[in-house]
């Protein structure tokens, strides 16, 4: 034990890198855990679809959407201006929003904006509509 001390002693510069790296990754995750909107798998968001209505917002390119997408989802939806993101689904407030993307990378930052201006149901597909089919889910054309 005392080696490990005098180690410490003798690499503190280091020591103090690792532990500030440790808390920085410990911050970032835990405010990422606060800050975000939950995440449903592709089996949860099935079940949630049979149980009460959802607005599937699918963020993907026009063209990504028309080659395949979740049945009943929408993609009318101006995802690149955040602040005019939430105007476009007012009409859509009161209903449980589950935003979709390809990988699940870029639904985060949207869910954040939707759940600061007031919108209380909202969630991300986790790993996007590629976790979707993976799991077999049905996806049709447009």
């Amino acid at each position: 034990m005392q080696q490990f001390f005098q180690f410490v002693s003798n690499h503190l510069i280091l020591w103090s890198v690792l532990i500030f790296v440790l808390l920085a990754l410990v911050i970032e995750e835990l405010r990422g855990k606060l800050n975000a909107a939950p995440t449903l798998t592709a089996q949860e968001l099935a079940i949630l679809l049979n149980r009460e209505e959802v607005a599937l917002i699918d963020i993907r390119t026009n063209d990504a959407f028309r080659k395949e997408h979740i049945i009943s989802s929408i993609n009318n939806i101006n995802s690149s201006k955040p602040e005019e993101f939430s105007k476009q689904l007012q009409s859509k407030k009161k209903q449980h929003i589950v935003l979709i993307d390809n990988m699940g990378t870029t639904t985060s930052a949207l869910a954040k904006k939707l759940l600061a201006d007031g919108f209380t149901k909202v969630s991300t597909l986790k790993d996007g509509i590629a976790a979707w089919k993976k799991a077999g889910m049905p996806t049709v054309t447009k």
